[in-house]
């Protein structure tokens, strides 16, 4: 534009100057958006993230660790009746050995 002026140019109807008038409009909306988010902040929601990281990487309690030993016990039993179902026709002998080795492991 400043060239356009010192050549005797006249820059009024120019398409130089409605580009320099597109470039000005968009920047003042950029500086706008700018001046908005300014005054935005994220907020943390403290306590529901302490409740997050305290259920992720906390040991179960006694009461829970009894219930998964119950629900454990409850599975052994009843594989241990449909093993001593399939196994009555077998001798009382191989039915404990099988008893025993299930609960070894």
């Amino acid at each position: 534009w400043c060239y356009l002026c010192t050549q005797g140019v006249s820059t009024a109807e120019h398409p130089v100057k409605r580009e320099l008038e597109r470039i000005r409009k968009a920047m003042t909306r950029c500086k706008d958006v700018q001046v908005q988010l300014r005054g935005r902040t994220t907020t943390v929601n403290q306590q529901a993230a302490k409740r997050i990281v305290h259920s992720g990487t906390r040991t179960p309690g006694k009461q829970q660790q009894q219930q998964e030993d119950s629900r454990l016990n409850k599975q052994r039993d009843a594989q241990d009746r449909a093993m001593a179902k399939r196994a009555r026709s077998s001798s009382p002998s191989s039915l404990r050995e099988a008893a025993e080795k299930r609960r070894k492991t």
